[in-house]
């Protein structure tokens, strides 16, 4: 008798010994006990007992971590998407993006790895697929002239599954959007499907879009600045445009040389230096590396305003160095471009 509860014991010890596993047990025993005591014996006579015990385990195991995929409890896990943005094919520019449709679900992120020459990622509608929509998501121009994967990229982070619409919005030496470079972010399988966004986008009229302000159709100036650069090859680059603040008419252009490193210009506001205005003007990221005058060229045609026009530089922590411009800027009272780079150096 003493011999069989030892051995479920040992048994029972040795399976709840065994690592990461939450064990349940059903036990479901037969025993049989069968007895020889005759009733005319006195209790001095020793009494006979004869037991089998037969014992049945059955054990479930629960993970007590997430499961080799990364999930946990049935939810998927973020997943990030890569899509190649251009390219070159030996001398011919690709003008695509690989893969041209993903499925994503919301916490994903899509990176887009730009390559040669100089595209965009815009977002559209399916009713009108080369037209940018008003406040959708948007790369600006940035070019990878040395075909460096990995260097260049826009990130994206999905927010809905609703279909989303892309398009490139360069347009020399042909307008790529009507070349086919299209691209779609949860598209239906049936109905409103890539394809059919493809070929609306071939269909799209090429027409250039009218500019929100009007302005002469001859510019009067150029006023050239330099993004950036270093001051010698050995230096640090320097956060700063040159000259920051230029005076100018409307029709005039103001031409961003980009130099070393990565700067972006982006226009602000007076209150808030270092972000964005709706609808306002911005290059996206431009890199130099290579620190080559005149590589990047980007142009601002000046609208016609009495307002001053503020900008900075979107690159990380840039505005709050400092890196500031200004279009027409006052020279003295409380909106000064002394006061603006002050209050953007203040919001770090």
């Amino acid at each position: 008798m003493k011999l069989s509860f030892v051995t479920i014991a040992l048994f029972s010890a040795a399976v709840s010994a065994l690592p990461n596993m939450n064990w349940h047990n059903d036990w479901s025993s037969h025993t049989t006990k069968t007895t020889s005591t005759p009733a005319a014996i006195p209790k001095t006579k020793t009494e006979t007992t004869t037991t089998t015990v037969t014992a049945y385990k059955t054990i479930t195991a629960c993970s007590s971590g997430p499961t080799p995929s990364g999930e946990k409890w049935g939810k998927k896990a973020p997943k990030t998407h890569t899509v190649k943005v251009g390219g070159r094919d030996g001398a011919t520019a690709i003008l695509k993006y690989d893969p041209p449709t993903v499925d994503a679900h919301i916490g994903d992120t899509i990176v887009f790895d730009f390559l040669f020459r100089n595209h965009t990622v815009t977002e559209s509608s399916f009713d009108n697929p080369c037209e940018k929509l008003d406040g959708g998501f948007a790369s600006g121009f940035l070019p990878n002239l040395e075909n460096i994967p990995g260097t260049v990229n826009f990130t994206y982070s999905v927010v809905d599954t609703k279909p989303h619409w892309v398009y490139c919005g360069q347009k020399q030496p042909q307008p790529h959007c009507q070349q086919g470079m299209v691209f779609t972010i949860n598209a239906p399988k049936t109905g409103n499907t890539f394809e059919a966004f493809l070929s609306a986008a071939k269909a799209a009229p090429t027409i250039p879009s009218t500019p929100s302000a009007p302005v002469p159709a001859q510019p009067k100036k150029t006023h050239a600045v330099v993004v950036g650069g270093k001051p010698s090859p050995s230096a640090a680059p320097v956060l700063r445009y040159s000259p920051e603040t230029v005076e100018a008419a409307a029709g005039d252009v103001v031409e961003f040389n980009f130099r070393a490193n990565a700067h972006t210009v982006t226009q602000s506001s007076f209150e808030n230096p270092c972000t964005g205005i709706d609808g306002g003007f911005k290059t996206g990221l431009q890199n130099n590396t290579m620190d080559v005058d005149r590589a990047i060229l980007r142009e601002f045609v000046v609208p016609k305003t009495d307002a001053p026009l503020w900008f900075y530089c979107g690159a990380p922590t840039h505005c709050q160095k400092g890196m500031v411009f200004a279009i027409n800027a006052p020279t003295e009272g409380e909106r000064t471009f002394e006061k603006f780079q002050k209050a953007a150096m203040a919001s770090a």
